[in-house]
């Protein structure tokens, strides 16, 4: 199967049931992310409709969501529906298109978004309250 060119991060879920490849020009239909069976990659479960341009992903330690990136906003979406059920944007700190890896707390409270701003030596990191 191909999952996309300019691949940047490939999330596996802790239960090992689901993984997602990040590549730049998405792998599913337009800028989407396959929710892909790890033990069959040819087989995928639905799809994380991210934007352009899906670089980073995770998954929660609960197994319940999968948190992604377009290096504009942090979204939250559901891993047993797709739904994106969260979005927050980085464009009112002034970092838009500078998002280059997401996560998710491990007690899943919070969200999280990486940053360098051009010209820095080093990174920023947002965190967002998430509330299940």
């Amino acid at each position: 199967r191909n999952l996309g060119g300019n691949g940047k991060q490939l999330a596996i879920s802790p239960d090992g049931k689901h993984a997602a490849f990040c590549t730049g020009g998405g792998n599913g239909s337009g800028y989407t992310l396959y929710d892909i069976n790890p033990l069959d990659v040819t087989e995928f479960y639905g799809e994380w409709k991210i934007g352009a341009y899906p670089v980073s992903g995770a998954f929660s330690s609960d197994n319940k969501y999968f948190v992604a990136t377009d290096t504009k906003a942090v979204k939250v979406y559901t891993v047993g529906t797709h739904v994106l059920t969260a979005e927050f944007s980085v464009e009112d700190f002034g970092y838009a298109n500078k998002l280059a890896l997401v996560g998710i707390s491990r007690d899943n409270t919070y969200v999280y978004g990486v940053v360098t701003p051009h010209g820095a030596e080093e990174s920023v990191v947002l965190y967002f309250p998430f509330v299940e």
